[in-house]
């Protein structure tokens, strides 16, 4: 096997171009072996086609030597290109720092050794998990360490430095490839296709996730299914949160285990909303508001003592901090996901309310459509890593007011970041009664007056969800019961019923 190219200052030319060097300290917190990177990139100088088999297992930072880094690097950017790979053109493509010296043999003769000297090229997705574990390690290291040196130092509040050490900890995660990630045949998938299509027509399993509105289930094909990013989006008033909550308690309910992720609202008030809701589903109505003044009658006080225990078995959690960011949220749904492992159950349902609240990252300064891209793009990845459903509620800008026929258009959402495009469906939620209200009544006595709070009564407990886009299914708007003095959504043929 070759000796490391790690040279002493004195010895080394840095890369011309670059300023690279590659001496490090040996500090014993550096886990790596460059017998198995030597290894891997022989390997894919000796067969190309092992570039194309570790493709998104590793990339240039996973290597420890800085000389490694950067022949991958050019291996990678010409197979990228769709270029050859030889030793020739790898120190082509290192261009002037082919020349560079490494204590005695040029970047360009240490490449030809790497060739000549591997012995084998089936074991480079080996080599490939097993640098990237390692990287990992160090990165965990640099982040403990990282904690270790701010919580003495004593000048940031501890909340800050721990959240700080778990937003690292958990981005070097989800930079992970996800284990359930796989390649399969044609006839496999239509294997797994068939399997499920038998258990959902034998009842042993479910076509999706309810979202307690059968009408809605049947545009979906059936409900939400894992996997699967749904967008929920609408001005404020037009019963977001009253959906998502009915959702939530519905697929509950059914048995599915829920994580909701509430930036808004902290548990008091989803509490009141809750049993409000399920006073309703028993035939009661008590509006949330009134449960937050305290003006029940003796009843109905207890109408809700025994209603909230309804709620004491449901596999739902509920997570009330403010400001996270995507990585604080997709840490802990991984650890509610554990929980109901625990409890022989999985998450299958992932609501966030919502998407306007998720604290941005800082890579993009402010760059609002940038940002929220990034958070799509990163959702859509969290719920096929999960396997969940993803139901993230978004608030619409102000440009619907302006139109006549205030409900809301996909047009309304490509301010919104790629939401639109890395969305499996887009629903609204348009409540018309919310602007009926708004508009002064005509004068007492007349017909137009009359007119006016008919329309309001027939439209009063009506919401509008409209299925804007799917891409497994058709689209079109569903009409459901809606009380939002007791945040309940359910069939429109339902109502108390």
């Amino acid at each position: 096997m070759l000796d490391s190219p790690r040279l002493d200052e004195d010895r080394f030319a840095p890369f011309p171009e670059d300023d690279v060097d590659f001496a490090q300290p040996d500090d014993g917190l550096n886990p790596r072996s460059i017998e198995m990177e030597q290894a891997l990139l022989g390997a894919c100088l000796q067969d190309p086609n092992a570039l194309d088999r570790i493709a998104g297992k590793i990339d240039e930072d996973d290597f420890f030597e800085e000389a490694h880094r950067v022949i991958y690097a050019a291996m990678r950017k010409r197979r990228d290109a769709g270029g050859l790979i030889d030793i020739r053109l790898v120190a082509l493509a290192l261009g002037s720092v082919a020349e560079a010296d490494l204590g005695g043999m040029s970047v360009h003769q240490y490449v030809a050794r790497l060739a000549t000297e591997a012995t084998t090229t089936f074991n480079a997705p080996d080599y490939a998990k097993g640098l990237r574990d390692l990287a990992d390690r160090r990165r965990s290291i640099c982040a403990a360490q990282t904690l270790i040196e701010e919580a003495k130092r004593g000048a940031l509040d501890p909340r800050v430095i721990v959240e700080a050490a778990i937003s690292e900890l958990d981005a070097i995660a989800v930079a992970r490839e996800p284990a359930t990630e796989r390649q399969v045949s044609i006839g496999e998938a239509v294997d797994a296709a068939y399997d499920n299509m038998i258990e959902v027509q034998a009842g042993r399993a479910k076509p999706g996730i309810t979202t307690g509105v059968r009408d809605l289930d049947r545009v979906l094909g059936g409900g939400m299914r894992s996997g699967e990013v749904f967008i929920l989006a609408g001005r404020p008033g037009m019963g977001k949160t009253t959906v998502a909550m009915s959702t939530l308690i519905a697929a509950a309910r059914n048995g599915n285990g829920c994580y909701f992720a509430s930036l808004e609202m902290n548990d008091v008030q989803l509490g009141e909303r809750a049993l409000s809701a399920m006073a309703f589903h028993r035939g009661r109505l008590i509006p949330y508001t009134m449960i937050r003044a305290g003006k029940l009658s003796p009843e109905e006080v207890e109408v809700l003592g025994d209603t909230r225990g309804a709620f004491r078995d449901l596999p739902m959690r509920i997570e009330q901090k403010a400001g996270l960011t995507i990585q604080q949220i997709a840490a802990r749904a991984r650890l509610v996901a554990n929980r109901f492992a625990s409890q022989g159950r999985k998450l299958d349902l992932l609501v966030i309310d919502h998407l306007g609240l998720v604290k941005p990252s800082s890579r993009y300064s402010g760059d609002r459509y940038s940002e929220v891209t990034e958070l799509s793009g990163t959702l859509k990845a969290l719920g096929k890593e999960l396997d969940v459903a993803m139901l993230v509620l978004c608030q619409l800008n102000r440009q619907v007011e302006a139109r006549t026929d205030k409900r809301p258009q996909l047009s309304d959402l490509r301010e919104s970041g790629a939401i639109e495009q890395d969305a499996d469906a887009v629903i609204f939620a348009y409540r018309e009664a919310y602007y009926h209200e708004q508009k002064k009544p005509p004068e007492e006595g007349t017909e137009e007056r009359v007119a006016h709070f008919e329309r309001l009564e027939q439209i009063q407990n009506e919401i509008e969800l409209i299925v804007a886009k799917q891409r497994m299914g058709k689209t079109g708007p569903v009409k459901a019961f809606c009380s939002v003095a007791c945040n309940v959504v359910t069939d429109a043929a339902r109502g108390l019923s």
